[in-house]
């Protein structure tokens, strides 16, 4: 048991799941709209650390593949079970201007992206430069830029389906994405993007366009990584 910790509840929501809030105390305030003293208060990993629960303001996410039906969350600590390799260190960017120079969500840079075949074994750099990447579990899908959403569609062939990329099944083990963090490179197999049909031969991409220059590394994204 948790003692002293703030749950807010809802009068109305667009959403049929709840929110645990887990990133930086700025993002955790009551409603200004609806209160004379609206004030920020601590989320769960902030209650752990002054509890002495946990001893460092860390934790790490496990959303393992696509297909499996649970995924792990692990406050204050790292599982070595759940990668291999070495884990790489990346810098929180102020990826949202919101009048402050602290970051108030996890923005990373992403330093260039890339479209490649296992087939050919060829890559096509279809976007480099610094553009802040928002890793975000609260987001199912992986949002891209209009200008690299565009790109990706061109050079793996995609067609579009009630709004959604598509691509043929048998190319979806074929093709990946590679996004470069400062040095750091992070394959997407198209297979880790695939959102569940009833089709057998065509398959639908969990891809999008922000609609601007933003980008944010949802769910899809993070199946195909460990984060901590």
């Amino acid at each position: 048991m948790i003692p002293d910790v703030n749950i807010a509840v809802c009068d109305s929501t667009d959403s049929d799941v709840g929110v645990l809030g887990i990133s930086y105390r700025e993002l955790e305030s009551t409603n200004s709209q609806s209160s004379d003293s609206p004030y920020t208060y601590q989320n769960l990993p902030l209650t752990l650390k002054d509890q002495g629960l946990i001893s460092k303001l860390t934790y790490s996410v496990y959303l393992d593949d696509p297909d499996s039906p649970t995924a792990n969350i692990l406050f204050g600590a790292v599982d070595k079970d759940k990668y291999t390799g070495d884990l790489a260190l990346l810098p929180i960017v102020n990826g949202r201007d919101t009048g402050s120079s602290e970051p108030s969500e996890i923005d990373v840079t992403i330093s260039s992206i890339s479209v490649g075949s296992k087939k050919s074994n060829k890559k096509v750099e279809i976007a480099s430069g610094a553009a802040a990447g928002l890793l975000d579990t609260g987001t199912t899908l992986l949002y891209v830029s209009d200008d690299v959403f565009k790109a990706i569609n061109k050079v793996a062939g995609l067609k579009t389906t009630q709004g959604y990329p598509t691509i043929d099944c048998s190319l979806t083990d074929d093709y990946f994405l590679t996004f470069n963090f400062q040095g750091f490179d992070v394959d997407i197999s198209f297979k880790n993007l695939l959102l569940d049909t009833d089709d057998s031969s065509t398959c639908v991409l969990g891809l999008q366009s922000s609609g601007d220059d933003s980008f944010i590394l949802g769910d899809k994204f993070l199946t195909s990584v460990y984060a901590y």
